[in-house]
């Protein structure tokens, strides 16, 4: 349950952000009036001078964002290589558009935690939330780190205040987006990820990338957007 709790956090870090610049869409650097993504993570091996789809990923989860007009993602969702919804987070703001933080479910529809912003930078990007399980007496703190472009370079998690889940810092390239991303655990293990762009569409946003780590995935995503 720890795992799956820091794992949303990580990804609400993205989803956290307020109505005008820098909006979702900013944090996330994907261009265009884009409605929805969906990332999808497969096995992968060299074949033909290309990188080919071996099966659905196990172990990882496909991950769907929903953007209203706005740029903002109002939930997203994380199934299982089996299609299976294990966790959907629904974000709320107040009446000025200003991210206040979100709520999740499982896949049964059951509240599993509440999500609450504890500090903002000036421009309004939450910099600090808590997360409260609504089965248990676990607490869980994220704090994000943006640097001077709005580039989340820094995430921490911890579990009842003091103790360190998850620790992710993301480097950026000259192209604006992710490209190598270090992971170190509760116990101090460091996994590293390196990031390789295959395909972008014809708004300059990725739609195919390797992720390269203890394993090669290769990640799809689809995306759509406002007419």
């Amino acid at each position: 349950m720890k795992r799956l709790f820091f794992t949303v956090l990580a990804a609400s870090a993205f989803t956290a952000c307020k109505q005008h610049v820098p909006t979702a869409l900013d944090v996330q650097q994907i261009k265009g009036p884009v409605k929805q993504t969906i990332e999808t993570p497969y096995a992968t091996s060299f074949r033909n001078g290309d990188w080919q789809k071996d099966g659905l990923m196990p172990g990882q989860m496909s991950m769907t964002f929903n953007y209203n007009e706005a740029g903002e993602d109002t939930s997203y969702v994380m199934a299982d290589h089996e299609g299976t919804t294990i966790i959907r987070y629904v974000s709320e703001f107040d009446d000025n558009g200003v991210s206040t933080g979100g709520r999740s479910y499982n896949g049964d529809g059951r509240l599993e935690s509440i999500t609450m912003v504890q500090r903002y930078a000036a421009n309004k990007l939450p910099l600090e939330y808590t997360s409260y399980s609504a089965t248990s007496q676990d607490t869980f703190r994220n704090v994000s780190e943006f640097n001077d472009k709005m580039q989340l370079v820094h995430i921490t998690i911890y579990h009842q205040e003091a103790e360190v889940l998850y620790d992710e810092r993301i480097a950026f390239g000259e192209k604006g987006i992710p490209v190598k991303r270090t992971v170190t655990n509760s116990e101090g293990e460091k996994n590293e990820t390196a990031f390789e762009y295959l395909n972008f569409d014809e708004k300059g946003n990725w739609i195919r990338r390797l992720e390269k780590g203890k394993d090669t995935v290769l990640k799809e995503r689809k995306i759509t957007y406002y007419k």
